[in-house]
């Protein structure tokens, strides 16, 4: 998703949330995200509770995004703030998860993306759903050209040349380089 990196913090009792420099205040002015916060608060204080419940925090990281859909069919939303210049998602501003990281008292780490698609399968928001799953060469000529998907999770009407903005290829588990930081490529 072509959009703005946006992160949740979730303890058993309360939510910080971060772009990818540092964590927003409140009242900060940063596309809207307090109407996401509001409408995903619940929902992500059940995932921690659900699946994470012995865990000090998860992060939930991902892209907000959406703000402007330019189809005669679909009306603007009042409010919406536009997060993108190139790719139309939605009218109203939304979140895309496409990672969780887990903070235990004596560990720390990513989920496996199996388990991050599990998590986020029941359909109440767009996430990073796989769209192949192949060896590296394979995964490498991956056609990457085609329209974005994430209308249709909306059931929007498409838009001719609204192309996805490319691919991420990450290892079935979270693997590290030397330095720390996890192998993807975008």
């Amino acid at each position: 998703v072509d959009g703005s990196n946006l992160s949740f913090w979730i303890s058993d009792t309360d939510i910080k949330v971060a772009r990818r420099t540092g964590f927003l205040e409140p009242d900060e002015n940063f596309y809207n995200y307090q109407s996401v916060l509001a409408k995903y608060k619940d929902y992500f204080f059940d995932i921690k509770h659900l699946w994470f419940k012995n865990s000090l925090y998860i992060v939930i990281y991902g892209e907000l995004f959406g703000g402007v859909y330019n189809h005669p069919d679909v009306p603007k939303v009042p409010n919406a703030v536009k997060v993108q210049a190139r790719i139309q998602y939605c009218p109203h501003n939304d979140f895309y998860p496409f990672d969780i990281y887990v903070v235990n008292e004596d560990a720390k780490s990513y989920i496996p993306h199996r388990d991050v698609e599990r998590i986020f399968a029941g359909g109440v928001l767009p996430y990073a759903e796989s769209l192949f799953r192949g060896t590296f060469d394979e995964c490498l000529a991956y056609d990457i050209n085609f329209p974005t998907t994430i209308p249709d999770f909306y059931g929007l009407p498409s838009i001719e040349g609204n192309n996805t903005e490319g691919v991420v290829i990450k290892p079935e588990l979270p693997l590290y380089f030397r330095t720390g930081d996890r192998v993807i490529l975008k």
